[in-house]
Parts: C-alpha cells; structure tokens; sequence
C-alpha cells in the first residue's frame, strides 16, 4: 500500500513539474510552414546576377530608358557627322580662316608692344582687322544653320568662337602686356585644334554618307 502511495505522488510531482514550464503556442509547436513552389521560385530569382537580370528583362521586351536615349543620340550624332562631312571643305575653311587670323593678332600685338605710340599701329589694325576677325562667327552661324545643325562639330566651334570673341572685345594696344593675353590665345587655340581633330575623325570615317547633291555654299537645308 505504501509503494502505491509513493508511485501515485511521484507521477503528480512529475505533472506538476511539466505543468509549471512556460507553455508553447500552438504555432510554435508546429513550426514554420514550408514555402510554396511559387514563393521558392521568386527567392531563387533575387539571387541571379545583375547580367542575367538584364538579359532576363531585355528577353521580357523591357527598354532600359537610358540605352534607348543614348542609342538615339549617336543616331543623331551620326547624322550631323555627314551634315558635316558633306560641308568638310566649308569648315576646313572656317578653321584655316580661324588660324590665320589669331596669327595675324599676335603678330600685330607683338609690333604694338615695341612702338613708340601703340595707338597708333593699333587703330589702324583694327579698323582692317576686325570685320574679317567677326565673319569667322557669321560663317559658323550659317554653317550651322544658325546653330541647327553640326553636332559635336559645331558646340567645339562654338566654344572656340566664344573665346575669341571675348578677346576682341578687349582688344587694344597694351594687349601684349596683359597677364590674360598669353593664356586666352593658348585657350582658343586648344579649342580650335580640338575642333580640328574632330573634323579629322569625321573625314577618315568611310562610314558616313555623303550627299552628293549638295552644292558648296547653299544656305538652303536639305531635304
């Protein structure tokens, strides 16, 4: 009778002992459920590399908007490269003008800085030199169609031009001696080798279509 007395407290102190442990929800217990094949599915996609996601978009017809806007500026690009090609002798020309005229300057300059009365030598440069000197921009306006056409070719041209123009407007006969005089004309003159260098790249390029029916110095578009 004792020993049944002894199990039956045993077995109680063992239930009161599993009853006073903190008790687990009915979702712990059970665990977290298993994925779906769809949801195993979308995880495995976030793990492809950035090429594969591009490939996987571009074979879904999805347009990256910035490879659309720049495939249609080298398009265009293209175009102006044979508007220009087309009209090569024409800027050749605006260059080779261009040259001549800073070597012109800085030779009277030169002369200005050695004369007893600058002035002098000076009004009377200005007067010949400075209406050829504003042409080479009326050449690049027309050129351009008034700034219509010429690509790249005709925003190098532009900012030479600009440089230049600055320097004639403060054109005078102590021009040698100011400290800007060496670094302005070394300025254009980069701009313009720059300009120049471009048209070489347009005139090797057997890629680009001339027209054939255009006539040097129409100031009429195409069609």
């Amino acid at each position: 009778m004792l020993s049944t007395r002894f199990f039956v407290v045993g077995a109680l102190a063992l239930a009161l002992s599993a009853c006073g442990g903190e008790k687990k929800s009915i979702a712990d217990q059970i665990g977290p459920a298993s994925k779906k094949p769809s949801e195993a599915k979308a995880a495995k996609k976030t793990t492809m590399s950035p090429e594969e996601l591009a490939e996987a978009r571009r074979k879904a017809g999805f347009v990256d908007p910035d490879e659309e806007r720049a495939k249609v500026a080298k398009e265009m690009e293209r175009g102006e490269r044979e508007y220009v090609k087309t009209r090569l002798k024409e800027f050749r020309g605006l260059t080779k003008d261009f040259e001549d005229r800073i070597a012109e300057l800085e030779k009277a300059a030169a002369k200005w800085a050695k004369a007893k009365d600058p002035q002098r030598p000076f009004d009377k440069f200005k007067s010949k030199f400075m209406k050829p000197a504003r042409k080479l921009m009326k050449t690049q306006v027309k050129l351009s169609e008034n700034n219509a056409r010429g690509g790249k070719t005709n925003e190098l041209l532009i900012m030479a031009l600009r440089t230049w123009d600055d320097l004639l407007n403060d054109l005078g006969p102590d021009l040698a001696s100011n400290e800007r005089y060496p670094e302005i004309i070394k300025e254009v003159r980069e701009q313009l080798a720059k300009t120049n260098e471009y048209l070489d790249g347009i005139e090797n390029d057997e890629d680009l279509v001339v027209n054939k029916f255009y006539k040097e110095g129409e100031a009429k578009k195409e069609d």
